[in-house]
């Protein structure tokens, strides 16, 4: 996401930081499901027991319901600061 939004001049994951942290511990907590996820798409089934195997995550309703909150609640962030950014670049009320 980070690069993504560095070609519009945007330093994306620094400006998620700056909003505290529930935010930051969003971001380390989403780095550990792409992380989770790169292993289950690439079949590295060692990995994913390391992944497993340290309490990072779990193949569990209540771990699946855990990161689908985390991710909602980092998506509302990621509008406000993205709508922040906008409203400074176009010197306009924020957009939404």
């Amino acid at each position: 996401m980070g690069s993504d939004f560095g070609r519009l001049g945007f330093r994306l994951i620094p400006a998620l930081h700056e909003q505290g942290g529930a935010a930051s511990a969003a971001l380390r907590d989403l780095d550990v499901l792409v992380e989770f996820r790169n292993a289950v798409s690439h079949g590295n089934e060692s990995r994913l027991a390391a992944i497993v195997a340290d309490g990072s995550i779990k193949a569990t309703l209540h771990s699946y319901r855990r990161f689908r909150k985390l991710i909602s609640g980092l998506v509302v962030t990621l509008d406000q600061v993205g709508a922040d950014r906008l409203s400074a670049v176009l010197a306009v009320a924020p957009p939404w």
